[in-house]
């Protein structure tokens, strides 16, 4: 999994409970889209968890560019307040989208429905099936 955010003490937190509560999960970070979309090139990831608002490649962009590029990965949003223009475009491209701050727990819970809904369907779309407000 890839965690996206230019806020690094968020994703500190976040990889640290993910390593705690599911340590086979292969975490990894990227502090921009630019260094998320290297990272993706390199690595497999079965899903990618973004914030929406950062500096250079936002999280749209980024998502935009994801799911181009590997349609079969799980897109996830994690952000902040986001206004209704933006939250029709995450609802359009990605699986799930989350209002900060959410537990890590929740997280891990949509993550695994999602993996195992993808694993049954053949997996691709997007569309926000899963979401918290």
């Amino acid at each position: 999994m890839l965690l996206v955010d230019d806020e690094s003490h968020i994703i500190s937190a976040y990889k640290r409970s993910l390593r705690t509560l599911r340590p086979q999960w292969d975490v990894r970070t990227a502090s921009s889209g630019h260094d998320a979309i290297k990272q993706l090139e390199k690595h497999g990831f079965e899903a990618i968890v973004t914030d929406i608002a950062m500096k250079g490649m936002d999280g749209l962009d980024l998502l935009t560019t994801v799911q181009s590029l590997f349609p079969r990965m799980l897109r996830l949003v994690v952000s902040g307040i986001i206004d209704g223009g933006t939250l029709i475009e995450v609802r359009k491209i990605a699986h799930a989208h989350f209002i900060k701050p959410v537990p890590t727990a929740k997280l891990i819970e949509a993550i695994e429905a999602l993996m195992q809904r993808e694993a049954g369907t053949g997996g691709g779309g997007g569309g926000g099936s899963i979401q918290e407000r």
